[in-house]
């Protein structure tokens, strides 16, 4: 009788599914030179859309072996969900989704891991009308979103879920706000259907959740992971604290940095004088009016006293909060990863390497610490690795930073 037990236990073993492989991540970096991010206008090129994502036809294998070879063990493939839920795209998904499989194939070629990255970007007038808070708007165009989720994943579907995933949403723009204005959060709920979604369409595919507010630390500390019930995902946060200093002279955030430039890392007291008098000489010289100068004066002069006060701390705060939540939560180290940190290069100019090396590597240090993988956005572009803004041939200085050959 315990033989026929025995014998019947077996069995059902063997005829249990296997548990799905976690994809294991070390050192990334997001290539955001391979988005497609045309205004509204071009959404629908033929070319566009043909030879997405675009850079298949002008990145060389050679060029993608040095990314390997630099010490990288995977990258994070951003691709725009705008090209594929423009309505006038309705019947080319099918391309785009070939161009997305194609990528991805070429990047597994070079021996590297892959998250495929579904890179929201925020409306921005002018530009784009389709984007983060498009998607959030309404139930409607949230299922539109959901759908394009449930196409990727059944694509990826049958992928290596040890060498590729799928990040689900890039920095959902919602609930910043939320407890201050008293408002239930929005985006687990949202998060719950998306991972829902996919993981119907891909059962062994690893997945990459976030939390809100543009995927902060804060917002992913605000996600219950018990409601998720699933061992093959990884948890992101982004950090790019202080942002004073990592998006100095960025002409599109709109505050107060974008008036800064030559902001030293770490702080240094001694330039609080210089660079308050240089930024106000750029904001007295902007074409804006004059309650807008005003705020934006104020603004900087907080956040510079902060940056000289506290930049450091600000820096480290994210790690805390992600370790406390971990810990509450019983989730190891190595599932969660920092998805991006980085820092802006105004006008491409080299002599903000110095200060954005020691940046990198004090970030760096924080998540291999903290024992989480990252990756640093980007390989090129104003956030760039590389010698300059448009190559991608890497500079010595900052990939040493980052403890890279």
């Amino acid at each position: 009788m315990l033989k026929l037990v025995l014998i019947i236990l077996v069995s059902l073993l063997l005829h249990l599914p296997a548990r799905a492989e976690t994809i294991s991540l070390a050192r990334g970096i997001s290539l955001d030179t391979w988005l497609t991010w045309p205004a509204d206008a071009r959404l629908a090129d033929p070319g566009i859309v043909s030879g997405f994502p675009e850079w298949r036809e002008r990145i060389s294998d050679t060029q993608l072996a040095t990314i390997k070879a630099t010490g990288f063990d995977f990258v994070r493939l951003p691709i725009d969900p705008a090209i594929f839920l423009w309505p006038a795209n309705a019947d080319k998904r099918k391309t785009l989704l070939s161009g997305t499989m194609q990528a991805v194939q070429r990047l597994k070629a070079a021996g590297l891991k892959v998250v495929v990255d579904v890179h929201a970007q925020p409306v921005a007038p002018g530009w784009r009308t389709i984007g983060s808070q498009t998607y959030l708007a309404s139930d409607t165009a949230f299922l539109r979103y959901i759908n394009l989720i449930e196409e990727l994943s059944h694509a990826l579907s049958e992928e290596d879920p040890a060498r590729v995933a799928l990040e689900l949403m890039n920095e959902p723009t919602l609930d910043c706000a939320a407890r201050s204005w008293n408002r239930k959060d929005r985006w687990p709920a949202l998060l719950l259907r998306l991972h829902k979604a996919a993981r119907k369409a891909a059962p062994r595919l690893t997945l990459v959740l976030s939390g809100a507010c543009w995927g902060s630390a804060a917002g992913l500390a605000r996600i219950d992971p018990r409601l998720i019930q699933d061992d093959n995902v990884v948890w992101s946060f982004h950090n790019y604290e202080p942002f004073i200093f990592t998006h100095q002279g960025a002409a599109w955030t709109g505050g107060g940095e974008t008036y800064v430039t030559n902001l030293e890392f770490p702080p240094n007291k001694k330039q609080r004088r210089a660079m308050l008098n240089d930024a106000d000489a750029r904001i007295a010289a902007a074409k804006l009016g004059t309650s807008q100068k005003a705020r934006l004066r104020r603004e900087l002069r907080a956040n510079l006293e902060r940056y000289f006060n506290h930049g450091r701390r600000d820096m480290e705060k994210p790690f805390a909060i992600v370790q406390s939540w971990a810990r509450k939560h019983k989730i190891a180290p190595n599932r969660i990863v920092l998805g991006e940190f980085g820092a802006h290069r105004p006008g491409g100019a080299l002599l903000y390497d110095d200060s954005r090396a020691r940046y990198l590597r004090a970030v760096r240090r924080l998540a291999d610490d903290a024992g989480f993988a990252w990756s640093v956005w980007s390989w090129s572009g104003t956030f760039s690795l590389s010698a300059s803004n448009d190559g991608h041939i890497f500079a010595p200085k900052l990939t040493g930073s980052l403890g890279l050959n």
